[in-house]
């Protein structure tokens, strides 16, 4: 199918610069992409909307409080407490 679409010239810049990159081997490439993005945001919307208990469970953790990195070092303490606290069952 095809469709055609009026841009403002700076959008227009941005869409061929963006196909320029190699990431794209077209525009309709392009827009297909930000097509199924905005589809799967949509989704993720509708599952949130469709799941009380899914969408309780987001509100608590962003309401928990400031996060923790969850980096290598994070992996390290807890292997390191688990094995302590093992231990100590031995």
């Amino acid at each position: 199918m095809d469709v055609q679409i009026q841009l403002p010239q700076h959008l227009a810049d941005f869409v061929m610069a963006q196909v320029a990159t190699g990431h794209y081997s077209s525009v309709g490439d392009y827009v297909a992409e930000l097509i199924e993005a905005d589809m799967n945001e949509s989704s993720i919307t509708e599952r949130l909307e469709n799941n009380p208990k899914l969408e309780k469970l987001l509100e608590e953790a962003v309401n928990s409080g400031p996060g923790r990195l969850v980096d290598s070092t994070f992996f390290d303490e807890l292997k390191a407490k688990l094995i302590e606290r093992n231990s100590d069952k031995s």
